[in-house]
């Protein structure tokens, strides 16, 4: 389903356009006074969206709107009436409300400044002889600017800014209210995609032993964290991976909108995380990396449903991965500009060339495909310890782990070895050691545990830790539980 409806076709001539904007117009004018009839004596308000552009009607507009009517009859017990309609120019309400109508402008002006999002709110105050009350503190000034503090209908006479500007910023508002909206409103789909979610997190961290990475067992190459952190740290946002797939459902066939909302609500999701383990970072790649394939899995879930399509589980994967491939594509912009904060692997990026994990996205995690076409179709039982160990080894022998290169620099900027040689000397030398340890079978035989070992020791000699292996590993378990429960 697309996310988004145009109210008049794109091609027709803006004459035509124009003819039916005016057309709706009055007609909404004519619903108005309508209803105002059958509320002689009442203030009469109208709440329509604020929302620039052609495009005026889509179902997160129409969960805006149902926002507003809930916020306004929470204000005002004594509502008489709320009617809904919906027209080609998008959803509106209006209401007959038993209070003054200076006293309902005041309280209304007061939504329209509730919220980042409520400034798309734009409630139209009556009185009882159908003449528009004004706020008076307001001189005639009106409401602030989409853009900047500045009012409205001055920036507008001065053109300050930009349309391309004042569209920016409707959608920054919109995504706020996605995000939002998702810490309170999931689908039992959703909330069995979080549960997976969680589960692929506590499998990986939970599997033993692990090379350099914490496991029950013992910290790896960490010294400042343990499985008990990493515990704490996926209960912490848990919460999170229901309204990643929540977010993908409501968004269809707009990718850059659904990862404007997908990266408000990571960032909610870091913060959680930063605060139960004392500004440690255990899953801030993860949060990013299940964050696009939930947010993709869910868009792809819902057109299946809606379509009663029946896809088998390769089938729905791919498709999922072929959403998180479109989203993590405009991730990659990330590497251009000026960022506010340089990330590890935008640094990898400036010296090395390397897309890291937005590039692995990018591609539609390939990191992960032969062990997930080796695993998708073993029953449950059949997902032990070493098959799963034998798939993180396959997704480190191929993968650009940015985390080994962070790792090998400052683990070089210790001794006499240059920083940046070192870094991507350590990803090499991670690479070669999977991939000789596949081709050896040692995986396959009774002493496997032993082969993982050394290699364990080696790592954490090295201070090497592959932790963007251990979040594809994750990746790549939720979608065998996801898919098999399509």
């Amino acid at each position: 389903m697309s996310a988004v409806r145009h109210c008049y076709s794109p091609d027709a001539p803006q004459t035509e356009r124009l003819a039916a904007y005016l057309e709706e117009k009055e007609a909404r004018v004519e619903r108005r006074k309508a209803f105002a009839r059958r509320h002689a004596g009442e203030t009469v308000v109208q709440l329509v969206l604020n929302i620039p552009g052609r495009i005026k009607d889509s179902a997160l507009l129409r969960r805006l709107l149902a926002s507003g009517m809930s916020e306004f009859a929470l204000r005002f017990p004594q509502l008489t009436e709320c009617a809904l309609t919906n027209a080609s120019a998008g959803p509106s309400a209006l209401f007959a409300a038993a209070e003054a109508p200076q006293s309902v402008k005041e309280k209304t002006a007061e939504l329209e400044a509730l919220h980042p999002w409520s400034r798309l709110f734009d409630f139209d105050v009556y009185d009882a002889g159908g003449k528009t009350v004004s706020l008076a503190s307001r001189h005639g000034m009106g409401r602030t600017c989409f853009v900047c503090s500045r009012p409205a209908a001055l920036c507008m006479r001065e053109k300050s800014h930009s349309a391309e500007d004042v569209a920016q910023s409707v959608t920054d508002r919109l995504a706020r209210f996605a995000a939002y909206e998702t810490a309170f409103t999931v689908s039992a789909a959703a909330r069995r995609a979080g549960a997976l979610a969680l589960r692929a997190a506590l499998y990986e961290v939970g599997l033993q032993p692990k090379p350099g990475l914490v496991d029950p067992a013992h910290s790896g190459s960490h010294e400042d964290m343990d499985f008990f952190t990493f515990q704490r740290s996926a209960a912490a946002i848990s919460s999170f991976f229901p309204r990643f797939f929540a977010a993908g459902e409501w968004i269809a066939d707009d990718p850059a909108f659904l990862l404007a909302v997908l990266r408000l609500i990571g960032l909610e999701a870091e913060e959680a995380m930063y605060e139960t383990t004392g500004h440690i970072n255990t899953h801030k790649g993860l949060i990013f990396s299940l964050g696009l394939v939930l947010g993709a899995a869910g868009e792809v879930s819902a057109a299946q449903r809606e379509a009663f399509d029946e896809l088998d589980e390769k089938t729905f994967i791919k498709n999922v991965l072929d959403k998180t491939a479109e989203l993590g594509r405009l991730t990659l912009t990330d590497f251009t500009g000026r960022p506010s904060e340089e990330t590890p692997g935008m640094r990898a990026h400036r010296d090395y060339g390397l897309t890291g994990i937005r590039g692995e996205a990018a591609a539609g995690f390939p990191a992960i495909e032969t062990p997930l076409l080796a695993l998708c179709s073993l029953p449950e039982a059949d997902l032990d310890a070493r098959r799963l160990l034998e798939a993180l080894f396959e997704i480190m022998s191929e993968l650009d782990d940015t985390t080994l290169v962070r790792r090998g620099q400052k683990e070089a900027s210790r001794g006499s070895s240059a920083p940046r040689r070192g870094g991507i000397e350590a990803l090499a030398a991670v690479k070669r050691c999977a991939r000789d340890l596949l081709q050896s079978g040692a995986l396959r035989q009774a002493s496997w545990r032993d082969a993982v070992h050394t290699v364990d020791r080696e790592f954490v000699a090295r201070r090497l830790s592959p932790g963007g292996a251990a979040d594809c590993l994750s990746v790549m378990l939720f979608l065998i539980w996801l898919a098999r429960e399509q």
